[in-house]
């Protein structure tokens, strides 16, 4: 028989699992995977694609099959190094991850949580609307593979993202502190450019305002009733519905033990991911020829990823963060758009996500047909030799 412990909160869990669900968590209804969608949604998004489609094949439209494939052969064998940041930064990204799980007294193996996070990001990636989509994935299979109640797994993904938002903003405020002439040299190419600064500054205190907001919810149910009253009495109506459903969320009441030393570590390695995509980012326009600084990979790269969260309807951003990748080198002048090695860089972006992509829907198949002949396994009958032998 397994043997049985207790964790701090009295909660009873099998060794080596996480905890079992209590009587409170198991009145909490969980999250829905399923996405209902109207038939206007579906054209919104389905017209989304194509226009995500049509506008990768039109920033490629100059490309030249034969210029590319030199490039391609020049830089050979060590076009696998694209694949190492995104890999260290999942490594990051997970242990984060880990690590406010564990301060919820819920237990994943680190590996599998890894396996679970390349999973979500797959299905980020390759569907429409991903984002929303790969949170409740995550939650269904936190719940499923290491029995982690409803309330700490959303708990869990909801410190998570708030330190997304925060690290984000945090690398904004370092890249206006360093990337004066780098910002200068866009502004003077880009129509409108004098604002480039101040969206910036805006962009940065928005994601720091979001995840700060949804950290002091989180972390103090006072501070949350305080913060959530108050934004309850807002003249915008969907402002005051979202405060009012935060008052009684459950997951803010698991999420208020995660301690401030959990905090500071989760939010220390998002930033560690964060600096793996610029460094990506550094490291793949000089494989293809293009010698850019650190700092003008920082400014390709947060303008890249505001971008591609802005057209989060498109999946991974198709076509949009491609085009903007483009203007953005263009403008700082360190390549043109009809350079063979702006090509090059694009493509090598994409081959990369569609690697981690086809990474990721490959887990989920053999885990899921994995874990179908486990079940198949436990309710098949025990012959009478076997239970026999099991027992001796």
């Amino acid at each position: 028989m397994p043997s049985h412990d207790r964790n701090p909160h009295g909660e009873s869990s099998l060794s080596g699992r996480g905890p079992l669900v209590d009587s409170h968590e198991a009145s909490v209804p969980p999250p829905s995977t399923e996405v209902q969608q109207t038939l206007g949604q579906k054209l919104v998004r389905t017209a989304a694609l194509l226009f995500g489609v049509g506008l990768f094949a039109y920033t490629l439209r100059d490309l030249q099959i034969t210029d590319l494939g030199r490039l391609l052969a020049e830089i050979g064998p060590a076009c696998v190094l694209v694949a190492v940041p995104q890999a260290v930064g999942i490594l990051f990204h997970t242990a984060a991850w880990k690590e406010l799980l564990a301060a919820l007294k819920s237990r994943a193996p680190y590996f599998a949580l890894v396996g679970l996070y390349v999973e979500a990001e797959a299905v980020r990636m390759a569907l429409p609307a991903g984002p929303a989509i790969s949170e409740s994935f995550s939650a269904w299979q936190l719940k499923s593979r290491f029995e982690v109640a409803w309330t700490r797994s959303l708990a869990s993904m909801a410190a998570k993202k708030a330190w997304v938002l925060c690290s984000h903003a945090a690398c904004f405020v370092l890249l206006l502190l360093v990337g004066h002439e780098a910002f200068a040299r866009l502004a003077a190419n880009t129509p409108g450019g004098f604002a480039l600064g101040w969206v910036a500054a805006g962009t940065a205190a928005c994601l720091l305002l979001a995840g700060t907001l949804t950290i002091v919810l989180l972390a103090s149910r006072r501070a949350g009733r305080v913060v959530t009253s108050i934004l309850s009495r807002a003249p915008w109506k969907k402002l005051r519905a979202w405060a009012e459903e935060q008052q009684s969320r459950p997951e803010a009441v698991a999420a208020a033990s995660i301690p401030a030393k959990s905090h500071a570590a989760a939010g220390l390695l998002m930033l560690g991911q964060w600096l793996t995509e610029i460094a990506e980012t550094w490291l793949i326009l000089h494989l293809v020829g293009i010698p850019v600084t650190f700092t003008e990979a920082f400014v390709v790269e947060l303008g890249g990823s505001l971008v591609r969260s802005l057209a989060f309807v498109v999946p991974g951003g198709l076509g949009v963060q491609d085009a903007s990748y483009v203007s953005l080198l263009s403008g700082l002048g360190v390549a043109s758009p009809e350079s063979g090695a702006v090509a090059a860089f694009v493509l090598l972006k994409r081959a990369k996500d569609i690697f981690y992509v086809a990474l990721g829907l490959g887990l989920f198949a053999l885990g899921n047909r994995t874990r179908s002949r486990v079940f198949r396994d436990q309710k098949k009958p025990i012959s009478a030799p076997t239970l026999v032998e099991n027992q001796l």
